[in-house]
């Protein structure tokens, strides 16, 4: 199971909620070329990890990304350095 931090589900949710998307939809997990992830507005199919709060559907991982990222953990951060997403090996 991906593992996601409060400071990346608050800006996931951010996401979604600005994006317009429709009930059950979330933000989903996109493989891209060179091995990177991107994002995209998706609806979760049947074998996809679904990651909710409070009810309503935040990050889809796609099936084909579940294993390889079993054992990620999703943080952003904001600061002098950097503003983003990251993907960081659980200890």
């Amino acid at each position: 199971m991906v593992r996601i931090t409060d400071r990346a589900m608050d800006q996931l949710e951010t996401m979604r909620d600005q994006s317009g998307l429709l009930p059950g939809q979330g933000v989903a997990l996109t493989p891209r070329e060179g091995g990177k992830l991107g994002f995209t507005a998706a609806t979760p199919e049947d074998q996809d990890e679904v990651i909710e709060r409070d009810g309503n559907t935040v990050m889809i991982v796609p099936q084909q990304l579940v294993e390889p990222l079993q054992s990620v953990v999703i943080d952003y951060v904001d600061d002098a350095d950097m503003q983003g997403f990251t993907l960081n090996q659980e200890s």
